[in-house]
C-alpha cells in the first residue's frame, strides 16, 4: 500500500472520531490576527469555531452555549484567561481549556494555585501543535484511540 493512501487513511479516521463529537470550539483572544488564524485551521479541519475579543464575551458566549473545548490568550483586558477559565470550569469541569501563551517556559502559569487550565500552547504554536491538542482533547472524550497523523494545511 503506498504510504500516502496510509497517512490520508489516518487522517480520515481522526475526522470521522471527532467529526461524530459535533463540538464547537470557542477561541478567545484580544487580537484579531489570532482569532482568523485560528478559526481558518479550524474550519479547514471541519470543526464550527465561535471568536470573542474579550474574555467577557467569551464568557457570554460560552454560558449561551455548548463548547467543547475552548482556546484562550492568557492576558486580556477586563477579564484575562485565568479568570475565564475559571467561569467555564465552574459552570462545565469536563470541558478543556487550553491556554495560549507568550511567556517563557521556564516558569509555566498551570503551576499557579487553583489553575484551571488544562493544556498550554506557547506562542508561536504551530499546526503541528494544535493538531496534537484536538486530537488529545477530542479523542479523549470521544473514546477513540490516538492517532498518530500529519497534515499539510494546503491540502485541507
Amino acid at each position: 500500500m503506498n504510504a500516502s493512501f496510509v497517512i490520508c487513511d489516518k487522517i480520515m479516521s481522526f475526522f470521522e472520531h471527532t467529526q461524530r463529537d459535533t463540538r464547537q470550539i470557542l477561541v478567545v483572544d484580544d487580537e484579531n490576527d489570532n482569532l482568523e488564524f485560528l478559526s481558518d485551521i479550524f474550519s479547514k479541519m471541519g470543526y464550527e469555531t465561535v471568536t470573542a475579543v474579550s474574555g467577557i464575551k467569551g464568557l457570554n458566549l460560552f454560558i449561551k452555549s455548548d463548547f467543547g473545548l475552548v482556546f484562550t490568550d492568557s492576558k486580556m483586558i477586563l477579564k484575562d484567561g485565568f479568570s475565564l477559565a475559571y467561569h467555564v470550569k465552574a459552570k462545565s469541569p469536563e470541558t478543556p481549556v487550553v491556554m495560549l501563551i507568550g511567556q517563557e517556559k521556564e516558569d509555566p502559569p498551570d503551576k499557579k494555585e487553583g489553575c484551571c487550565i488544562d493544556d498550554l500552547l506557547f506562542k508561536p504554536f504551530g499546526l503541528k501543535d494544535i493538531q496534537y491538542t484536538l486530537q488529545k482533547f477530542f479523542m479523549a472524550h470521544s473514546g477513540g484511540e490516538g492517532v498518530d497523523f500529519h497534515c499539510n494545511l494546503k491540502a485541507l
